[in-house]
């Protein structure tokens, strides 16, 4: 394909165009995630969306049908993060592993291309969609709860309620969106600092010397 400008002809890649296409619907689904989670699903319209993108609300519908479509493409984003960040910190070291996991899916949550913040509301979706929501969920809460039972084993971290561990550990960081602002008292790499010392080394057996 050309464009033709002067007397030159230049041209133009359409793997350019798919990824600025790709580009500006993670963009879309970032920004849809943070009003989702400030104002709540029921109060936010795709034209709440488009505002704050300074955009027409004919491009979202280029991308999305509908604020269903949008805000499920938001959760199937999160979820993707979740499962990227406990695959990819995987280690030899498990307690490395739970570390690594922790400080992963909180940078992932508040960076700046990530939506995150509305985790907590997928049973707003419709039941197919949050059935595979929470089903892809639950297989990363297994494989935490299978990585504690091990650290468990080997006296690393107090024996516990693996599940009643999880569960809390995962709220807090899915709340994480919620309160936390870019350019506030904090880095994100502040945040998951303390979340490693309060929910993965807070676990850890106390040696006296």
């Amino acid at each position: 394909v050309f464009k033709t400008g002067s007397s030159l002809a230049v041209a133009v890649n359409p793997f350019d165009r798919n990824r600025l296409r790709e580009n500006k619907r993670s963009e879309i689904i970032r920004v849809a995630g943070g009003v989702f989670c400030s104002s709540g699903y029921a109060q936010t319209s795709v034209e709440d969306v488009a505002k704050r993108l300074g955009i027409s609300k004919a491009i979202i519908y280029y991308y999305f049908e509908n604020k269903v479509d949008l805000f499920r493409a938001c959760h199937l984003v999160a979820t993707e993060l979740l499962e990227r960040a406990f695959e990819e910190s995987r280690d030899e070291d498990q307690l490395l592993h739970l570390r690594r996991f922790v400080r992963l899916y909180v940078l992932s949550l508040i960076g700046s291309d990530s939506p995150g913040a509305v985790l907590l509301d997928f049973h707003l979706l419709p039941k197919r969609d949050a059935e595979e929501v929470q089903i892809r969920r639950e297989r990363v809460h297994k494989g935490l709860e299978k990585l504690l039972a091990r650290l468990m084993r080997r006296r690393l971290i107090r024996t516990m309620n693996r599940r009643l561990v999880v569960l809390t550990m995962m709220s807090a960081i899915n709340v994480v969106p919620r309160w936390y602002r870019e350019g506030g008292p904090w880095s994100p790499e502040q945040v998951a600092d303390h979340c490693i010392a309060q929910l993965a080394d807070g676990l850890l057996v106390t040696r006296l010397s």
